[in-house]
């Protein structure tokens, strides 16, 4: 797994590690963070998938601002931030490209 660096950082340091909750289904991967106010002691969610393919994931009932790392053969590819629903309604993101991994990070806020 390659060190990502999100927003909220509780050690200040350059880089840590958090606990991810795994979404390694098709049912873990729909239900993803939706509908949680809070996630303690996990820090995000990891999306794994069979096959790189360009993804798309949207903040559908998504109560936390996220950071999103696009993942390939453990390189990241790109980052985005997805907000909660509250925050700017419905939004969608897609991959910069193929992906077989994402990972979902708690953010203070994507503004």
């Amino acid at each position: 797994m390659p060190k990502i660096m999100p927003k909220k950082n509780p050690t200040k340091e350059k880089s840590f590690e958090c606990p991810l909750l795994l979404a390694d289904t098709e049912e873990k991967r729909i239900a993803g963070l939706s509908n949680r106010d809070d996630i303690t002691p996990y820090c995000g969610m990891r999306f794994v998938f069979d096959d790189a393919a360009v993804r798309s994931f949207w903040n559908k009932d998504t109560k936390l601002d996220l950071d999103i790392y696009w993942l390939n053969k453990g390189s990241e590819i790109g980052k985005d931030c997805l907000p909660a629903e509250s925050v700017r309604g419905l939004v969608s993101i897609t991959s910069p490209g193929p992906v077989d991994e994402v990972v979902e990070i708690v953010v203070e806020s994507c503004v």
